[in-house]
């Protein structure tokens, strides 16, 4: 990576799939591979949107991909976040769009676990080779953690339809 003398930040780390990258999740934690980004609504536990990146790379890091998924919000809204989006830019970005920053909050009562249905089971490795097809499956996943999570919620069929 950069903090390595001659090492290309855009290094190929795997002949089967050129598009995946080298990222540390802690200092002694490494893995490879990308990066499932999610929009969690607090209330509910819906996913509201997503996106799959290279593991590595700044225009891949939490702030960034997080900036790209409030431009989907038509209004303001609270945009609850750990420290990974607590940086300078996102914040700016809030801010111009209305937003509301709430950086590491406090719980008020017990958090919806959107994030470890997201991961459960075999689902930290993924199936396909290459960002397209894994973005797909992203995709699908969500769609089906949602549909899974309305019914919990008491979705049920009214008016025949």
């Amino acid at each position: 990576m950069a903090d390595r003398p001659k090492v290309a930040p855009e290094r190929v780390i795997s002949t089967v799939d050129p598009e995946a990258r080298h990222a540390h999740k802690t200092r002694s934690r490494r893995q490879d591979g990308y990066k499932a980004h999610v929009k969690v609504e607090p209330d509910t536990g819906l996913i509201t949107g997503c996106a799959l990146t290279p593991a590595a790379g700044p225009e891949h890091s939490d702030a960034a991909v997080g900036i790209e998924l409030l431009a989907e919000e038509p209004a303001p809204i609270e945009v609850l976040g750990d420290s990974a989006y607590g940086t300078g830019e996102l914040l700016a970005a809030a801010a111009d769009a209305g937003h509301t920053a709430i950086i590491k909050p406090w719980p008020l009562r017990p958090a919806v676990r959107s994030i470890s249905w997201l991961v459960a089971g075999r689902n930290r490795r993924l199936r396909f080779v290459g960002a397209r097809r894994n973005d797909l499956w992203l995709h699908h996943r969500v769609a089906a953690l949602n549909l899974r999570r309305l019914l919990a919620l008491g979705l049920t069929r009214s008016g025949g339809s």
